[in-house]
């Protein structure tokens, strides 16, 4: 896994290497934009549309308020 230092010189990962594991894990990731009030979802990976049945296209953009069927 590529690692890169931020500014103090800590290493990290890379903005590639992250959006990878969070793609490939087996478990549902659902990022939202805890900047906004309404917290709206921003990802979801595959493993939480397997899991759940709902598509990143059924939540990017709404609040997560944890989506009914």
């Amino acid at each position: 896994m590529e690692t890169v230092k931020d500014a103090r010189g800590v290493k990290t990962l890379s903005r590639q290497a992250l959006e990878q594991m969070v793609t490939l894990v087996s478990d549902a990731i659902v990022l939202v934009d805890a900047q906004s009030p309404k917290l709206p979802v921003i990802y979801s990976n595959p493993a939480h549309e397997d899991l759940t049945g709902f598509t990143p296209e059924d939540l990017v953009g709404k609040p997560w308020d944890l989506p009914k069927r």
